[in-house]
Order: C-alpha cells, then structure tokens, then sequence
C-alpha cells in the first residue's frame, strides 16, 4: 500500500523540509480565486503563486492582500524563488482547461522582483532536491473523467526519507496541485488546490523553494 501511495506523490509537486515532522495546525484559507498553481515564498513573505483559468501570476503579501503581479502570464505555472531573489517561472504547457486548446510557448523566464525585468532562460528546466521529508500533494475528492481513482485521499503527504508515511493533511478542495513553505520562520505551508490558496502552520520550519 506504502509502495502504491509513494508512486502517486512521485507524479504529484513536492516540496522538501530540512527536519521531522510534528504536529500540523488546522488548514486555513488564504486567498481564493479560480484555478491556482505553483507557490513560492520571497525573502519578505510574501507568497506568489498562478491562476490558471486567466493566465495570471498573483501575489498574496504578507498582511493579507491579494493582487495581481503579472497578467498574460503564458500560462505559467510552477513557480520558485532563486538564491537572489528573483522568481522562476515555468511556462508554455499547452492547455484545453477552459474548453478550448490553446498553445503557448514552452519556456523558463526569471523575474526581478525589484525592477519587473522579465529574461528568457531556456525552453526546459532541470530541478534539484534537498534531503529531507517529502511534503508530497495528491489525491482527489471527485473523478475527473481520466485514469486516476479515489484510492488516494485529497491532501498533503509528509514522507519520510526511509519512505515512511508521518503525517497526513487533508485539503477540502479539488484539484490539489502543489505546496511550499513561506512565513518568516518558514512553518507555514501553503497549498494550492481548485481556486484555493491554502495555508496551514507546521511545527517544523521548511525549506525556501
């Protein structure tokens, strides 16, 4: 069953934390808007992350407000802050989410958070990763009409480096599609699911993706 559930997270976003995992707080929600995507967490707090349906890349600071940081986003979608500060954009899938097929250009472009000067980096990205639990998103509540089941509860899965299952948490909200740490001590952990930018607190800090 463990084997089965790790094969799942393994096609599912993931990100990393540097510790054990302790108990999690009660899920809370962000922000919400349509479809949401890929979050990441600058130096200052505040969260960034993608709106898939108008092909927006939103902002959420620190004190709560939501806004808009870049429109006609090429339909990007998952997100990460590099060493500098600048914001990583993966762009370009081609999309049918609204009923009709579009086409966009398939690149990887960076971000001046400071000036908004947008460069091209290459049509292709290779990632990295950290030892440490696996914070594993996947699961549904409802099928969608393709090959996936309901085996897999809807949530966050925190994995063990020996592959052991710890914890568990459960996101109310169809389609869940990605997670990343972000606050000032780094143990708030925020999802993305459906139109929803969900938040919960860890006792454990994680790490900046």
């Amino acid at each position: 069953m463990l084997s089965r559930l790790i094969g799942v997270i393994a096609v599912a976003a993931c990100v990393f934390c540097a510790a054990s995992v302790a108990q999690s707080h009660q899920v809370e929600i962000a922000a919400a808007v349509a479809f949401t995507e890929g979050p990441t967490v600058d130096r200052d707090g505040a969260v960034y992350f993608t709106e898939m349906v108008s092909l927006r890349i939103m902002k959420l600071s620190p004190n709560g407000v939501l806004s808009t940081y870049r429109e006609n986003s090429n339909n990007a979608n998952g997100l990460l802050i590099d060493p500098d500060g600048r914001l990583i954009a993966c762009e370009g899938a081609e999309s049918n989410r609204t009923g009709v097929k579009q086409t966009f250009k398939p690149r990887v472009t960076r971000t001046d958070l400071r000036s908004g000067t947008m460069e091209v980096l290459a049509d292709n990205y290779e990632g990295k990763h950290t030892e440490g639990n696996l914070y594993g998103s996947a699961g549904l509540h409802n099928l969608r009409g393709t090959s996936e089941t309901l085996d897999t509860q809807c949530g966050v899965y925190i994995i063990s480096p020996q592959g052991k299952l710890l914890k568990f948490i459960p996101i109310p909200e169809d389609f869940i599609t990605n997670n990343a740490f972000g606050g000032q001590d780094m143990r708030t952990l925020y999802v993305t699911a459906g139109k929803t930018l969900f938040k919960v607190r860890t006792d454990i800090a994680g790490l900046p993706r």
